[in-house]
């Protein structure tokens, strides 16, 4: 299941895309060709378990509860006042071939205020399940989930654990010290700039 957005496209396979829709799941280590926003990118299979879906909201409550967040993890924000919110949730998601004994749940959210962007990766307590299913034509399995940032002329920022087993610890670390929840910088950075990650005190990886 694949669904547009006005921002981007929210691909079954724990990933945002902003070039094209990527259907398919491509059995290699980041970086992509695309730039991506990726919470959990592996082979999801929703034909056993789960629904993805997504939204943009205003939402007055959602939108202080971000802007705090944002304020309280990064100097340069202490005006910042999110006006959007684009949130897309894989829920209960199973793995290939229509595996739905084990299943992921996390989200995506991007904070926009109209000129800058934050992004949130939340993940539920034990939300991370699996973390590779078995190859589609090979019976391989396929490379272990990865998560990350990424744009299409080869910046990459992946998390701690990304492509390994300790990828499952993700609703467990933080880099804001609240444990499934990550906060990025990925707008007004500066030309050339990459993704920022928090640099106020008390924000470091637990």
């Amino acid at each position: 299941m694949s669904g547009v957005s006005p921002l981007s496209q929210v691909n079954s396979n724990g990933l945002l895309s902003f070039l094209t829709e990527i259907p398919s799941f491509f059995n290699i280590q980041f970086p992509l060709d695309y730039p991506v926003i990726a919470p959990l990118y592996t082979n999801v299979d929703t034909r056993g378990s789960g629904t993805v879906y997504y939204r943009e909201t205003q939402d007055p409550s959602l939108l202080e509860r971000a802007s705090d967040a944002v304020r309280e993890s990064f100097s340069s924000a202490a005006d910042f006042t999110a006006t959007s919110l684009f949130i897309a949730t894989w829920d209960n998601v199973g793995y290939y071939n229509r595996g739905s004994d084990k299943v992921n749940t996390f989200q995506v959210v991007i904070c926009s205020d109209g000129d800058d962007s934050y992004v949130q990766f939340l993940y539920a307590d034990g939300g991370i399940q699996w973390i590779q299913s078995t190859g589609q034509s090979t019976g391989l399995p396929d490379a272990r989930a990865q998560a990350g940032l990424m744009s299409g002329d080869g910046r990459l920022f992946t998390l701690r654990g990304s492509g390994t087993d300790q990828i499952q610890n993700l609703d467990k670390w933080s880099n804001i010290q609240v444990p499934g929840m990550w906060l990025f910088h990925v707008g007004l950075t500066g030309r050339g700039g990459n993704v920022a990650p928090p640099d106020l005190d008390g924000t470091s990886e637990n």
